[in-house]
């Protein structure tokens, strides 16, 4: 079976994560929440085993992937609906 993991979005002063550098196994499923605000993810390289660069998830509510094969530390950007952008620099870690 394989392992899960959940990383949550939010408003708090600036659009934040629950975990800035998640750290995450390869072949993961990661369920990414928005909690109060619609989240758009946006990262440099795919961490992703679908190699979508992009994760839009609706306010109060979750989207799911696979995380892929490559260990690497994928930095990506957070947009919140309802605040600003923080200067926050988060990453998912993968590893083995």
């Amino acid at each position: 079976m394989p392992k899960r993991a959940s990383i949550t979005y939010k408003c708090s002063g600036t659009c934040t994560a629950s975990d800035l550098h998640k750290h995450i196994k390869v072949g993961t499923i990661l369920t990414m929440k928005a909690k109060g605000t619609s989240v758009t993810l946006t990262f440099v390289k795919s961490p992703f085993a679908s190699g979508r660069k992009t994760v839009n998830i609706p306010a109060n509510s979750s989207v799911k992937d696979t995380i892929g094969e490559v260990r690497d530390e994928f930095k990506y950007r957070i947009r919140c609906a309802s605040c600003p952008s923080g200067d926050d620099d988060p990453s998912y870690i993968v590893e083995l």
